[in-house]
């Protein structure tokens, strides 16, 4: 039996490389579209000259974002988002380390109680910071509506 189950996986794993290796080379992308479709020459080589700053620049503006260092406000907003992000890591990580905890107790009730605690406060945590991003964000939103200030988007121009 142990024979039949070790030919299994080793079936199943060269499926796997062989899937792995071999449809990548067998399937083949589109080709990507010309360039040069509907432009002049000296179109082509002015977009051929464009440093990929100039050209980031440009797809940046194009997309409503100004170029160069971020406000203060921006600054503030982003470090806010890091910190909310970072707290959700971490909560996230005692949710799957309570759960590994649970499953190694093997129905010892005092580490299964311990493993429930740290579950039930890291859900509580996860809440806290979930609803503290959601306060955040709206009330940035409410002032930015309130001030005339459109923090994602600074460029952006209202129409009348």
């Amino acid at each position: 039996m142990p024979q039949l189950l070790v030919k299994f996986y080793l079936s199943v794993v060269s499926v796997v490389l062989a899937t792995i290796l071999f449809v990548p080379i067998s399937l083949s992308a589109q080709a990507p579209a010309a360039p040069s479709a509907g432009l002049t020459a000296e179109q082509q080589q002015q977009i051929l000259n464009r440093t990929a700053e100039q050209r980031l620049n440009s797809l940046g503006s194009a997309a409503g974002y100004q170029a160069g260092a971020p406000t203060f406000a921006q600054a503030v907003g982003g470090i806010i988002r890091a910190v909310l992000a970072l707290l959700g890591i971490i909560f996230m990580a005692y949710i799957i380390w309570a759960g590994y905890l649970w499953m190694i107790a093997r129905g010892d009730e005092e580490k299964i109680k311990k493993s429930k605690a740290i579950l039930r406060g890291s859900i509580i945590g996860l809440v806290v910071v979930l609803s503290a991003y959601i306060i955040t964000a709206t009330v940035i939103d409410r002032f930015g509506k309130a001030t005339g200030f459109q923090g994602a988007v600074p460029n952006q121009q209202q129409n009348p």
